[in-house]
């Protein structure tokens, strides 16, 4: 079962993505053809010089060389060192093909094997690729990977499921004799195909079932070591993580390019990353990052739209923060700033780029997790005069119904908060009943659907009787008990106070009647210990919005301890519906009163995200370095991460990684993982799995069902542990079991591949619809595919569609593409 989502790749299963066969891989495969000579524009090129090789190709080319033929196709299909021009790539390719030449081959047939192409090409495009795969590439150890992956999908006809040309028996021929140098996945790829066999109208292109040898391979693959030899480039890249941590750049950079023309994308981006860095390599550091980004590689992408932007080119730039919101990287860091800086682009505009709002917020409808990133969203739709025009009672705009009819619910709350501003007299809602119901109709919705914002907006109106809801503590407890599992702390504040124990002092009735006199006259003692005693109903009949009353009271009269119980009740909804914008305006005065530097992180928290007020990133660096000075861990994460990324502040990664390190030492969690992911990707520290391991390993013993998923993926490929599919099986179960989608996504993965463990198409389905039940695009994109193709699960076209869409509502890209292929 192809598994989306997971690291370690598959068989492609789309033209589009077969291309994403690096220009360096083809390079090596072609160095390594029998006879081959390097030609001094292929060195021009190998050396990343384009200009120059460019130049030097283009007499090479003339004169029927077969290398300087493919090479140049290479150029004008990419837009190097000239005009991006696909025929004319295509013209060279086909020469370098006309002589046998089987990278050459390969593209050719990419190139014409595709939809909208006449029969005459489609039939020059099929003997291309026989004859490619008559040469079997002859690649040396370690460098066929991706194209031996790339070349059976073609030969089975994978990319295009409607295509008409389909070779099963030389596809099988050319994975028995992979599978027998010891290539695990050709194996593993082989024993699926006799598995299910092919069926054709064309006995020709039929492959039947064989069960026997189905079995035979699937042993063979269960015996194999799981990676094969392409292997070679993650090795590389450790090593040169660890040349680049003692000193040796110079070396480092020589087994980067190494394991970058190997394919390994990790390579490429930290390659990319160091030679940019470097003022004489930057055109080399250019030339990488643009492979790694050609691969869909999230990070790259992110970067080169980065570079594009600061030389004015907001277009290309456009583009390539687009590809990094669904590119090929797991760092969900990586995708939301990818997003962001999309957004912000498109609401901006360039010169050349019109300003185009509407797409800016489709972008962040569907991709925002972050509170800056949500936040963004909420400003975006408040801010359209069009979607804003509210006043109290008044209507909600039928446009801004519909735009905020598609959002999740947690974006729904940011911009429900920036309505309540609207109302400052009461922190209740109040649009007009037909409006009020829609949104109440949300909030039940999502509580059904197990979400922890729907439940806690439940409990919050059930604990207070609004919009219709009948009053009851008990089933506002039961939700709130329900929305702490789904991950609420919101609703774990609440129902902290609303189930705390009784106090084992008791209060006689003249005692409370004594206090009550004080607090009437002043006492500002007397109005704390009254709020506590309505509380908890010691003494007196339980009151909340008594018990809130006293708070405030006390806290007006200067009590800074009321002030930070003020916040307290607020944002619990304890005594009043939950009111964010009254709990930052006594957490503001409470920082001025004078308080512990744990508080002033909170504040700056509350700045950053935009809780109950204004968002102001600046004014949230300087809270969280006021209170990082006193070694506040929270503090010292959240600078970190603002210098790291430049939020609210002139971006640093030097002093970013210094905070962060030293809140991850002092046991911040969310440091921990940061830490782990910096060193697991080579992100601003030198690539160092080990250290990874190290901090991934002290966020889990704290909880981190994300770090302990990462672990997971580790040991499975053997990064910075020793490969132990059995460990890794183990703790993705236990991340699974909490409800962690990535920790489910991973073990529909192993199940679905036999990796570790006998094959299991039917348990890697049910894993992928618990994912996509938990709003995962990926895991509803895999049963999606699953229905598609009959893999564990009865083949059911309508089911496919309504999980593809349903991946494509989320964001993928990939069930987009499989729709259109689908529609009529």
């Amino acid at each position: 079962m192809f598994c989306a989502g997971s690291r370690r790749g598959g068989y492609r299963s789309s033209m589009s993505s077969w291309r994403a066969v690096p220009v360096t891989i083809l390079y090596i495969l072609m160095l390594s053809t029998a006879g081959a000579q390097v030609t001094s524009g292929a060195a021009l090129y190998r050396d990343g010089q384009l200009d120059a090789a460019f130049r030097a190709l283009q007499p090479e080319a003339a004169r029927g060389d077969a290398q300087a033929q493919f090479l140049l196709g290479e150029l004008h299909y990419n837009g190097f060192a000239t005009p991006r021009n696909r025929p004319e790539a295509l013209r060279w390719y086909r020469l370098a093909a006309a002589q046998g030449y089987a990278p050459a081959q390969l593209l050719v047939a990419e190139m014409l094997l595709d939809e909208g192409r006449s029969p005459a090409e489609w039939r020059e495009g099929e003997a291309a690729l026989r004859g490619a795969a008559e040469q079997e590439l002859r690649v040396p150890e370690g460098a066929p990977a991706d194209a031996r992956r790339s070349l059976t999908a073609l030969l089975l006809g994978e990319f295009l499921p409607e295509a008409r040309m389909r070779h099963p028996a030389q596809a099988a021929a050319l994975l028995a004799r992979w599978a027998d140098g010891g290539d695990a996945i050709s194996a593993q790829k082989l024993a699926d195909l006799y598995e299910t066999g092919v069926d054709d109208p064309d006995p020709a292109r039929r492959l039947p079932a064989d069960r026997e040898r189905f079995l035979f391979w699937t042993n063979r693959a269960a015996t194999m070591p799981q990676d094969g030899p392409s292997t070679r480039g993650p090795r590389l890249t450790a090593e040169a993580a660890r040349l680049e941590q003692a000193g040796d750049l110079n070396e480092a950079i020589k087994v980067y390019w190494e394991a970058a023309d190997l394919g390994h994308v990790p390579a490429m981006v930290r390659l990319a990353e160091v030679l940019l860095a470097t003022p004489d390599r930057k055109g080399p550091g250019r030339f990488w990052l643009e492979r790694a980004a050609e691969l869909d590689a999230a990070k790259a992408n992110l970067l080169l739209g980065q570079l594009l932007l600061g030389e004015g080119d907001a277009v290309r730039a456009a583009h390539h923060f687009e590809v990094a919101t669904r590119g090929q990287d797991r760092s969900e860091d990586t995708r939301q700033a990818a997003a962001l800086a999309l957004a912000r682009l498109l609401a901006a505009g360039a010169p050349d780029l019109p300003a185009d709002v509407p797409r800016a917020v489709e972008v962040l409808r569907f991709s925002a997790r972050t509170p800056e990133a949500l936040n963004v969203l909420a400003d975006l739709l408040l801010a359209q005069p069009t979607w804003t025009a509210l006043t109290v009672n008044d209507a909600m705009n039928a446009r801004l119904k519909a735009a905020l009819g598609g959002l999740r619910s947690a974006q729904r709350t940011v911009i429900w908060d920036h309505f309540t501003r609207r109302y400052p007299e009461s922190p209740r809602w109040q649009p007009a009943a037909a409006d009020l119901q829609t949104m109440v109709d949300w909030v039940r919705r999502d509580a059904q659907l197990g979400d922890d914002r729907g439940l806690y907006l439940l409990a919050q109106l059930t604990l207070h009787g609004l919009h219709g809801i009948p009053a009851s503590e008990a089933a506002a407890r039961d939700l709130l008990s329900r929305a702490v599992a789904a991950g609420s702390s919101d609703a774990s504040r609440t129902l902290d106070y609303l189930t705390a124990p009784p106090p084992t002092t008791r209060v006689t009735a003249q005692q409370a009647q004594a206090a009550l006199k004080l607090a009437q006259d002043g006492r500002r003692d007397a109005q704390v210990f009254l709020a506590s005693i309505y509380l908890s109903g010691n003494g007196v009949p339980r009151d909340l919005r008594q018990a809130l009353r006293w708070t405030v009271t006390a806290a007006e009269r200067g009590d800074v301890e009321a002030m930070l119980s003020a916040v307290g009740l607020y944002r619990a909804g304890i005594g009043t519906p939950h009111d964010s914008t009254a709990a930052s305006a006594w957490q503001v005065q409470a920082v001025r009163a004078g308080v512990p530097p744990v508080e002033r992180t909170v504040l700056g928290a509350w700045y950053a995200d935009g809780i109950g007020l204004k968002p102001d990133p600046a004014r949230a660096v300087a809270l969280y370095r006021d209170a990082a000075e006193f070694n506040e861990p929270v503090a010292q994460g959240l600078l970190g991460s603002a210098l790291l990324f430049g939020i609210g502040v002139a971006m640093d990664t030097q002093e970013g990684v210094r905070w962060i390190r030293l809140a991850a030492e002092q046991g911040m969690l969310g440091a921990q993982e940061i830490l782990g992911d910096l060193y697991a990707e080579g992100q601003h520290v030198p690539k160092n799995a080990e250290l990874a391991v190290t901090w991934r390993r002290r966020a889990a013993d704290q909880g981190s069902m994300r770090a302990l998923t990462e672990l997971a993926w580790m040991a499975l490929d053997g990064e910075g542990l020793p490969r132990d599919p059995a460990q890794a099986r183990q703790w993705a179960e236990t991340a699974a079991s909490r409800g962690y989608r990535d920790a489910l996504l991973l073990l529909a993965h192993m199940h679905g591949g036999g990796i570790g463990i006998p094959r299991d198409p039917g348990r890697a389905v049910e894993y992928s619809r618990q994912a996509a039940e938990r709003g995962s695009a990926d895991g509803a994109y895999n049963l999606g595919m699953a229905y598609l193709t009959g893999t564990g699960v009865a083949r059911d076209l309508a089911q496919a569609r309504v999980w593809l869409e349903r991946a494509q509502a989320l964001g993928s890209a990939e069930a987009a593409a499989q729709l259109r292929r689908l529609a009529p």
